[in-house]
Formats: structure tokens, C-alpha cells, sequence
């Protein structure tokens, strides 16, 4: 019956049966691609999902890093072997002949010099009572901004000479040394420009 109905009206009106044909045939192509791009659509809403996923991961990731870090310091800062190769045994800790060798040789002197204000600005919005306490932050300030942009010729150097020599001493560089050696030397530099600071208090 339908074959009938449409050889009579292909056969009778063979300009409006064509036109007909291709009405349909582009209303199914329309729906065909509306179906595609929303497929699409999804996916790619999917994979937003998903990179959002592994950013805050990836964040994550880098604050744990960054708090076991912080716990070497904390660590490294109260044990009464701290590198005797690096650190005398005075109070307050100073750097030796061969940690101001690796200070100078990485350039930590300069780069520190050139940020000075930047990191005097971060100090004073850490919680220290004592020098003790101004201590412990300039070297955790170092373990945070390790990783920074400015920090990249220091970990080239790190990458370079992992194993650092000077005359007859050597020592392996990490990133926990080398962030040591600069917090002592920041902390003198600070001090240096904060003489008030005391048990009494901290830098204004």
C-alpha cells in the first residue's frame, strides 16, 4: 500500500516528490550532526572533569610535598648533629667556609639579595618570638619558595654537582642543604637590618 502511494506520487509530482526526498534527507543529516556535537559535548565536559580532577590532585600533591618539607626543617632544625661540614657548633649556628662556598658558587647570595624585600615582607608575616623562632622561618621560606621560578638556576645548580667539592671537602647537595644554607644566611642579612630583634619580640 505504501509503495503504491508513493510510485503514484513520485510518478504525478516528481519536482515536489524530490523536493520532499531531500527535506527529510537533511532534517536526518540535522539530526545526525546535533547528535555528534552532542556527544561531543559530553566528552568533552567529561574531560574538563577529569583535568580538574588531576589539577587539584597535582595540588594536592604539591602542598604534601611541601609539609613534609617542612617537617625536615622542623626536624633538621632541632637536632643537635646538624652538619658539622656546613654548620659550627656556636650559638647561633653560622655557615662554614665550605657552605658559604656553596652559597657563593650557586649564586644564592645574589638571588637572595635581589628579592631581599620580597622575603623581609614574607618574614614579617611569620608567627617568630625569638631569633630561635626567625630561624626556622627563614629556612622554611626557602623550602616554599624552592620551587619557585626564582629558584630555577638553584636547582640547575643542584642537577649540575650533586656531590659538591671544595678543596678537600664534599658533601651531596640536596634541596633540604642548600635551603639551610640560605635560611641561615637570610636570617643573618634579616637580623642584620632587624638588630631589635630579641626573645622579646619580633621585627616591625
Amino acid at each position: 500500500m505504501l509503495n503504491t502511494i508513493v510510485d503514484w506520487f513520485s510518478y504525478n509530482y516528481p519536482d515536489l516528490f524530490m523536493a520532499f526526498i531531500c527535506i527529510v534527507a537533511l532534517i536526518w543529516i540535522v539530526w545526525k550532526i546535533f547528535t555528534y556535537n552532542s556527544k561531543i559535548t559530553t566528552i568533552e565536559s567529561d574531560c574538563k572533569g577529569l583535568k580538574d580532577d588531576f589539577r587539584n590532585m597535582s595540588a594536592k600533591l604539591d602542598r604534601l610535598d611541601t609539609n613534609f618539607q617542612k617537617l625536615l626543617v622542623y626536624l633538621s632544625t632541632g637536632d643537635k648533629n646538624f652538619d658539622g661540614t656546613l654548620f659550627t657548633s656556636n650559638s647561633p649556628i653560622q655557615l662554614t667556609e665550605l657552605a658559604r662556598s656553596i652559597l657563593y658558587d650557586m649564586k644564592a647570595d645574589e638571588l637572595i639579595g635581589n628579592n631581599k624585600d620580597l622575603l623581609f615582607e614574607k618574614l614579617k608575616e611569620k608567627e617568630y618570638r625569638s631569633p630561635y623562632d626567625l630561624q626556622t622561618e627563614c629556612i622554611l621560606l626557602m623550602v616554599d619558595m624552592f620551587s619557585t621560578d626564582k629558584f630555577t638556576d638553584v636547582r640547575t645548580f643542584i642537577y649540575e654537582r650533586p656531590l659538591y667539592k671544595k678543596n678537600d671537602d664534599s658533601i651531596e647537595l640536596t634541596p633540604q642543604v642548600c635551603c639551610n644554607v640560605m635560611g641561615i644566611y637570610l636570617r643573618d642579612i634579616f637580623l642584620t637590618e632587624h638588630p631589635e630583634i630579641t626573645d622579646a619580640g619580633k621585627a616591625e
